[in-house]
């Protein structure tokens, strides 16, 4: 559930949160999760998950907003030349 947070999937965490629920989980630790630093909540294994979660997750958008930032420039950088030659 914490991926589909940190990836604003409306869809997966309305699923994970139903999951959770069925599986026993509190609301209060749900409603919770999404400031789990800063709660007493959670087991050291499961902040040790999430942790890992958050920075897979953040690698992850670094990597591709690097991606397409160099892209994008890759690109403008071509039509501003081919614009200068023209």
């Amino acid at each position: 559930m914490r991926a589909s947070q940190i990836n604003q999937c409306g869809f997966c965490v309305k699923m994970h949160t139903r999951e959770a629920r069925e599986a026993n989980e509190t609301n209060e630790r749900l409603d919770r999760l999404i400031v789990w630093r800063h709660v007493s909540d959670f087991t050291s294994a499961e902040r040790a998950a999430l942790a890992w979660t958050d920075q897979l997750l953040s690698a992850f958008h670094r990597a591709i907003t690097s991606g397409s930032t160099t892209t994008l420039t890759v690109m403008l950088a071509q039509e501003i030349s081919t614009a200068l030659k023209g």
